[in-house]
């Protein structure tokens, strides 16, 4: 990218240009179009936000824009790094017709950020010109729109929560770790990371829908419910003699009628029964943990009284794969119709 003049925001300027321009400000990210009229605006696209850009822009940030959020802005470096930032954002950065810039600040915060790991990188912007400051600041009082309003489907909020408490399970197997208890330090992904996970993963809807009963009859956490459904799912790959098994333990879990004594389920229920009538506030992580819990000790047949988790003690566990799926009920003396994976 070629180097970019100095954003100058003053009459002088404009008034020396006048015979050839409409614009009182040079833009830092590429020509003016030549047949734009006073007080249209105009869109570069596509525009390389590299550390020098960023830097210049923030150089003419506007006075009324709120305070930089440092947080949120190492939060997006970080995916900027991971690669999560190579698209154009759907909400252009703006700079207003007094050459100032009046939405991106944090955006321009987080590349200089990612550029002290690595010096080169950059991501691609829409930039929005020549817009109303007045106007903007006004907009830009109200609150940002979360990424279950940006889903536009139904049970977005849903979905974006499911998602991002699934990330933070998976972390657990990144370079280096990370333990639940670190899960709360942790940043949600992206919108548009979401999106592309919920497109890859059309399981994670109808996981949503299978544990519904885990938050309705058994009182559970439904974020904690569907994530557990999910990844035992996973682990099924299809199998329907595994998907059959994996229905009746979420079925136990609901209905008690189909526990016998010492059954995991029927003690996870009591469990969430408790949990739900406690002042305590619970983390996600812990119903995750010990539905978990439950699922393998069921699958070896184990008889558990009472389920009991130490926040920072007890283990999180790894999702139990049973060597003989079909093996599991009759461990329970319960009989299911087990399809037949041939058949599949």
């Amino acid at each position: 990218m070629p180097a970019m003049p100095t954003a100058v925001a003053t009459r002088e300027t404009a008034a020396t240009r006048r015979s050839r321009t409409v614009l009182k400000y040079v833009p830092l990210t590429g020509p003016e179009p030549e047949d734009l009229h006073p007080g249209e605006t105009f869109c570069h696209r596509g525009v390389r936000l590299d550390a020098t850009l960023a830097q210049q822009l923030l150089d003419v940030n506007a006075s009324f824009n709120r305070k930089e959020s440092l947080a949120q802005a190492e939060a997006w470096a970080e995916q900027i790094l991971n690669g999560d930032w190579d698209k154009p954002s759907p909400q252009g950065m703006v700079v207003s017709w007094d050459g100032e810039l009046i939405d991106g600040q944090t955006r321009c915060r987080a590349v200089l950020i990612a550029a002290k790991t690595r010096k080169d990188v950059w991501i691609p912007q829409n930039i929005e010109h020549n817009w109303d400051p007045a106007v903007f600041a006004k907009l830009d009082s109200g609150r940002k729109r979360s990424t279950g309003q940006l889903l536009k489907e139904p049970n977005g909020h849903n979905h974006a929560a499911n998602i991002s408490l699934y990330f933070k399970f998976m972390r657990m197997y990144q370079d280096p770790p990370i333990d639940y208890t670190g899960w709360r330090r942790t940043q949600a992904p992206t919108t548009e990371r979401v999106m592309r996970f919920l497109e890859a993963n059309p399981d994670m809807r109808a996981s949503f829908g299978l544990a519904k009963p885990l938050k309705t009859q058994a009182r559970l956490n439904q974020s904690a419910a569907t994530v557990a459904v999910f990844l035992l799912r996973q682990k099924a790959n299809g199998d329907p003699v595994a998907i059959a098994v994996i229905h009746e333990f979420i079925n136990g879990i609901a209905d008690l009628r189909r526990c016998k004594d010492m059954d995991p389920r029927w003690a996870l229920n009591r469990w969430a029964d408790k949990a739900d009538r406690s002042d305590r506030k619970i983390p996600q992580s812990e119903p995750l943990g010990l539905i978990l819990r439950a699922w393998e000790r069921w699958c070896q047949g184990e008889r558990v009284q009472t389920f009991i988790w130490e926040h920072g003690k007890s283990r999180m566990p790894d999702v139990f794969v049973p060597k003989d799926w079909a093996e599991v009920p009759r461990k329970w003396g319960i009989q299911l119709p087990l399809p037949t994976s041939e058949a599949a």
